[in-house]
């Protein structure tokens, strides 16, 4: 028989029954993974006895469109030759060689011209020159306000491109 009693009790247990699922549904949603959006971007600095010679792509395999630029800083005794390769794909391969001991480091990275069109910037390169004016066929080193570097009055870090 069917009774008052029985139908609030079926109310109930129907109300129950849908809080029950939605509190199951909302415990889901809250605790379903969350990816992280950061991304790291490994700094690549490698000396030449730890460089795989497979990792290395020799001079002439590299686009035509590469740009090498070279220079020297320091005297006859004590110098280091910086060499920046410019890729077509804003890639770029900066390499500094103590003439001295025969050292040398090589870094990778991306490099990104500004809107000026003349500074370049090369990415990856926290210690050290990483800002460069465009003049024709040399790249000059610049200070935070885009102003050649001077040392002693003279403007020393200059690559000359080869």
């Amino acid at each position: 028989m069917f009774t008052i009693r029985t139908f609030i009790k079926r109310k109930i247990m129907k109300k129950n029954t849908i809080f029950g699922l939605s509190a199951l549904l909302i415990l889901l949603v809250a605790c379903e993974k969350k990816e992280n959006s950061v991304q790291e971007t490994p700094i690549v600095t490698e000396t030449v006895d730890s460089i795989k010679h497979d990792s290395v792509q020799p001079l002439a395999e590299q686009p035509a469109e590469s740009e090498k630029f070279q220079g020297k800083l320091g005297n006859s005794s004590n110098s280091i030759t910086y060499t920046i390769t410019l890729n077509p794909d804003e890639s770029y391969i900066y390499q500094t060689k103590d003439d001295k001991t025969g050292e040398v480091l090589i870094t990778t990275g991306v490099y990104d011209l500004k809107d000026d069109g003349k500074t370049l910037l090369l990415g990856n390169i926290s210690d050290g020159p990483n800002a460069f004016r465009i003049e024709g066929d040399k790249l000059i080193e610049v200070d935070k306000n885009g102003n050649p570097k001077v040392s002693n009055g003279e403007v020393h870090y200059i690559l000359i491109k080869k």
